[in-house]
């Protein structure tokens, strides 16, 4: 059983003061090819009392169309143990409903995403990987009214714009608040290397608070292969996407 909050919400605590609202996307697993389905957990971060409430949701690939959602621990249960403030209960039967569902899901195909990367601690905008025997880069350009995706080829080949993204409305303590992406928060490769998984997100000031987001972006790289006459399905290596 855990017994203390995970490091990552450590850290916010930390560095952000009383969040009015932050939820953050972690990629868990992946069944297909070109086409398919991804496992995200999203959590809503509880900055306060540390109920972060975890969801498990089902993307379609790359449609990136939402099938379906279920929240871990919901209803009167996790009502009283909120109201008790027992924390340590309330974690360990949201683990041990997201460990029944990943049992299930193993039987319906899924398996588990490792080539990934977490990129929360570094804060960064960029990404350099290999393919082939080429180096390229992600790049994330954020903009006032847009932020922009990029693959270039390192260190002066050519660039992709793979997608733009528009700011996305965050409730606020004042009201919702228009966020634009200005950092990666994780990447992924599914689909058997044919789909690049991005997170992106953002944080901003609200009202003396913060408030945040992320967002899954699916990408699939059979064009950018054909133009760069790259390998394809990506076969990439595997320490460039470990977290450290």
């Amino acid at each position: 059983m855990t017994t203390q909050p995970p490091l990552l919400i450590l850290g916010l605590l930390l560095g952000l003061s009383a969040a009015a609202s932050a939820q953050e996307r972690t990629v868990l697993a992946s069944k297909g090819d070109r086409k398919g389905q991804v496992l995200v957990l999203e959590t809503t971060l509880d900055m306060e009392r540390g109920f972060d409430r975890r969801t498990l949701i089902t993307l379609d690939s790359p449609d990136n169309t939402e099938q379906r959602r279920v929240p871990l621990l919901d209803g009167r249960r996790a009502r009283q143990l909120m109201k008790a403030g027992d924390w340590e209960l309330f974690r360990a039967l949201e683990d041990r409903a997201l460990e029944g569902a990943m049992t299930r899901a193993k039987g319906k195909g899924f398996a588990p995403v490792t080539r990934r990367r977490d990129l929360r601690s570094e804060g960064t905008a960029s990404f350099t990987f290999t393919w082939g025997d080429a180096p390229l880069e992600l790049r994330l350009v954020p903009g006032r009214r847009r932020a922009e995706l990029f693959l270039r080829r390192s260190p002066d080949g050519p660039e992709r714009r793979l997608t733009r993204l528009l700011p996305a409305p965050v409730p606020g303590p004042g009201g919702p608040v228009e966020l634009g992406a200005d950092a990666l928060r994780e990447v992924a490769l599914v689909g058997n290397g044919r789909i690049l998984l991005v997170v992106v997100g953002a944080w901003a000031p609200e009202g003396g608070r913060r408030v945040g987001w992320e967002r899954v972006v699916l990408l699939p790289l059979k064009k950018t292969a054909h133009l760069w006459g790259l390998p394809y399905p990506l076969d990439p290596l595997d320490s460039e996407w470990q977290t450290p």
